[in-house]
Parts: C-alpha cells; structure tokens; sequence
C-alpha cells in the first residue's frame, strides 16, 4: 500500500513538472503561443480528478509545476556569466543556485496561495474560476513581494503577440488576461474529466466557446475604435548597440562624444523627440555643466528635444534616472527609477549574504530608490517615465497615466542578454502596459527591442537587433483614460474573498455528488 502511495506521488510530481514545462515553452517564442491555452490542461486534470484533496496535496502539484515553469524560464539568465564573467565556472554555480532558490521561492508563494482550494473543491464547473482567481493571486503576490519576487513570468506575457485577446486588459489589467488563460486550460481540463458526463461537457464546451469568443470580440472591437489624440508627434530612437562591458572601456568624454556624432548626423522635422537608451550617459546631470552643455547646443541647432538616460547623484546617492534637454538649452525634472534590478542594482536581503554575491559579481551596481516624480515634460507632451525593470510592474504604469502622463516612454538595456528569450520576454511587458494604459509607448534600448507600440499593443515600428539603428516613428498624445488606468486590479478583490474562504473553511469529507 506505501508502495503504492509513493508511486501515486512520483506519477503526480512527474505529470505536475512536465505541465510546469511544457508553460515554460509558451514564454520562449511567440510560435508557441498555442502552448498557453494548453499547457496547464495536465496539472489541472490530476487536480480535478482528486477526491476528498488534502492541501499538502494541492500545494505540492503546484510547487513542482510553478518550480520547473520557472528554472526553465529563467534559463536564459545563465547568459549574463558569458556576457560579464567570460564563462567562470564560480559564478556560473551561483547563478545556477540563485536560479533554483528564486524559483523555489516563487513557487512556495503560488503554492501556498493556491493550497485552500483543496477546502473549496466541489467537482463542479466553479471550480474552474475558484482555480483561475487563486492562481492571479499568487502572480499578484509575486508583484507586491518586491524586491524577493517579480512579476516577470505572469501567464499574460505569453500571448501578448494575440493582439486581439489581450485588448481586455484595458479593463481589468494584466492580471485578468492571466485569469483568462487559466479559466481556458482549466474548462478544457474540466471537458476532459467529464467526458462521460454530457450534462457537465455541454456546459463546459459553452463556457468556453463564450469566454473566448466574447473576450475576442471585444479585442476586435477595442483595436477599430479611435482613441482622444492629439497632433501627431515625430519620435527618433537611437538605438547604439553600446553594451555596458564595451562602454566600461569607454571614457566618459568618449561615450559622449559617440552620442554627440549620432545626433549631428540624424535629420530632424522640426520639435522631434529624439531618445536615447537608458544610461546612456555616464557623467553627472547637473545644470551648467560642459557635457550637458554640449547637448543643449545639439537641441537648440537641431531644434529637438532630447530625452536621455543618465546617473544622477544627489547627497552622496547615485541614481538611474532619466531626463529631457529642450531647444533652448533648459533641462527637465529629472526622473529617477524607483524599482531597482534585484542583484544588479542592488542586493536583496544585502545583510545575510551582500558580501558574497558582490565579491563574485563584480558588476552590481549601489543606486538609490528615486524620488516622487513619475513624469517629465519633453517639450512635445508629459511622458510616463519608465527605466527598464520598471516596465515589469502595471503600478508604475498606470501611476504616470494617474498623473497626466500623454505617453510612456520606456529607456532600458538589455545588452546583457541579447539572443536569449529575456529580450522578447522584455519587450512583451512594454506591451502590455501600453494596452493597459490605451496608451503610446516609445521603448527605447541599447540593443534592443527598440520600438514604438500603439495604444493597443500594436508594434508600429521596430528596429532590428544588436545593430546601430534610428527608429523613426509618429505618435500622439492620448487624453483618454483606460478603465483599468482608473480602478486598477480589482479582479484581485474576488481573488481574496476566495482566499479567506478558502482558509476558513474545513474540508468537507463527505464525497460531493456528480451532476446528472
């Protein structure tokens, strides 16, 4: 009989680990896209299929799948020992350790949150959205858990390439397309386990057809509509192609005058917004200084705005921040990034183990969390200010749309990591928040993705990868507030009240009833 059990385990971590696997592939290319309204079916078969389930049960089918999605996904972060460390078998250790504990971390979170749904199981078709709404939750947890987690792998990311199915985030966020996928893998689990039962499929097969339809429709019908704009405005992104290893060799005179040479030789319309990428400049933003100096003189000749990422330091505190030059040589508020890189600007927990993740990765940097601000005037319409990691996180988003902002513009650096998945990865969250927010969004990276999305998740225009190139594009400036720009994730709300019931209620023994 123990045999038996045993064996009853290694089957349920087995089938749990290779659905986790399986997720996994959907977030590496957009050609299997097909692989995030199917990949969760397994996990959620065996779940459906339990009886009388005990929540040490339910937490370790989604430990192992939530564990392997994740050490999978996050495989491309090997990259970063090639790129910074020349492939050092030490570092290469570490990285494979803080792999593994980051994921298991992530995957206690969404296990534990999802472990009541042992006490609200009652093999009906309810189950399908008790399982979905737990599910978000714990993506939720994974964002408001910073700086020990991050929302980088929410379901929503897989299928941002399905143009149509993700217009209604400009509802309910993100957050609702993952609730979305889950209630698709999960009917189509519920269909498979009743099978025999034609009441429940017939049920079952309908719910389907009218959540995907409707949610599809209202996708086309979002993307046709005409958003509140204003004139359109010419953007130029310069994409330098600049890693940060190849500029540590640079000086900072000669990273500037790199900059200097790229603006002299773009052709201009007139009040242009040119971009440069994140920290793109190394000397210290101050006014009057000679190097600022230098690009007032380009913007007054040129008659454009310039926004550029740079350091800015402020009471021995050096910060990641961003700003705009404008043609009469004044300077903008300067915006500094609140949500920084765990383990590349900073050290999580940096008292319990600081010094060895520094002594072995020379790289990290020591920034400070920036201020109040949230937007900048760019001379051509307020811009949502983003810096790279920050795009992870709908609140920074719509906190620049709360504050009047007509766009987003995204700086980031991807670099370290260019030619694996974390690019596309990237990317796909710069589209979601434009769809969020109904609103443009200019990204802007060292190597890419460089690109300009319309208010609806369209890429509009992109520049190719590892390459100098200047994006040139048009957008508007877009008055109109999404209904998730004003109330944000409510759906989180019904969430938490199947949270809490979940936790006090008692698992009832007695077997449920199936439907006739």
């Amino acid at each position: 009989m123990r045999y038996l059990i045993k064996l009853k385990k290694i089957y349920d971590i087995f089938i749990c680990s290779a659905s986790g696997a399986a997720a996994s592939m959907c977030m590496y290319s957009s050609r299997f896209l097909f692989m995030a309204f199917f990949s969760m079916i397994p996990l959620i078969i065996v779940i459906f299929k339990s009886e009388n389930m005990k929540k040490s049960e339910m937490f370790r089918r989604i430990f192992f799948f939530y564990l392997v999605f994740m050490v999978v996904s996050l495989s491309w972060l090997s990259e970063i020992n090639v790129k910074m460390y020349n492939g050092k078998i030490n570092t290469l250790i570490l990285i494979i350790f803080l792999i593994i504990v980051e994921s298991a971390v992530h995957a206690v979170i969404m296990a534990l949150t999802m472990c009541v749904y042992a006490s609200l199981q009652k093999n009906n078709i309810g189950d399908v959205f008790v399982f979905a709404l737990l599910f978000i939750l714990g993506e939720w947890f994974h964002e408001t858990l910073y700086p020990v987690t991050f929302p980088w792998f929410r379901m929503a990311v897989s299928v941002t390439s399905y143009t149509e199915f993700i217009q209604s985030a400009n509802l309910f966020g993100s957050l609702f397309t993952s609730f979305l996928i889950v209630v698709v893998n999960a009917l189509l689990g519920y269909i498979i386990c009743n099978v025999k039962c034609r009441k429940r499929l017939v049920i079952g097969a309908e719910m389907l057809v009218l959540i995907f339809s409707l949610n599809v429709l209202y996708g086309k019908m979002n993307i046709s509509r005409k958003f509140r704009c204003g004139d359109d405005i010419s953007v130029i992104l310069l994409q330098s192609n600049i890693g940060e290893n190849q500029k540590q060799q640079y000086s900072d005179n000669q990273t500037l005058d790199y900059y200097i040479s790229a603006l002299n030789n773009i052709s201009y319309n007139d009040e242009s917004i040119v971009v440069l990428p994140e920290s793109a400049m190394n000397f210290n933003i101050k006014a009057n200084s000679e190097e600022l100096k230098r690009i007032a003189d380009i913007a007054n000749s040129k008659k454009i705005n310039v926004v550029f990422g740079c350091y800015s330091y402020k009471d021995k505190q050096k910060y990641n921040s961003m700003a705009a030059i404008y043609p009469n040589g004044k300077i903008s508020e300067i915006y500094s990034k609140k949500i920084l890189v765990p383990f590349g600007e900073m050290v999580p927990l940096e008292w319990l183990a600081g010094n060895i993740i520094r002594n072995t990765f020379t790289g990290i940097g020591e920034f400070s969390k920036g201020g109040d601000e949230v937007t900048i005037d760019t001379g051509c319409g307020c811009a949502g200010c983003i810096i790279c990691y920050e795009s992870l996180y709908p609140s920074a988003a719509r906190k620049a749309v709360s504050e009047n902002a007509d766009f987003l513009m995204i700086l980031s650096n991807d670099s370290w990591f260019s030619g694996s998945a974390e690019v596309a990865q990237h990317h796909s969250h710069s589209i979601l928040r434009a769809v969020e927010n109904s609103r443009y969004v200019i990204r802007c990276s060292t190597s890419g993705i460089t690109s300009v999305i319309s208010p609806t998740g369209q890429v509009i225009a992109k520049a190719p990868e590892n390459v100098v190139y200047t994006l040139k594009s048009n957008i508007s400036c877009v008055s109109s507030k999404s209904l998730y720009s004003i109330i944000g994730d409510v759906i989180i709300i019904p969430s938490a009240v199947v949270f809490i019931a979940g936790i006090l209620k008692k698992k009832n023994k007695k077997e449920v009833q199936p439907e006739n």
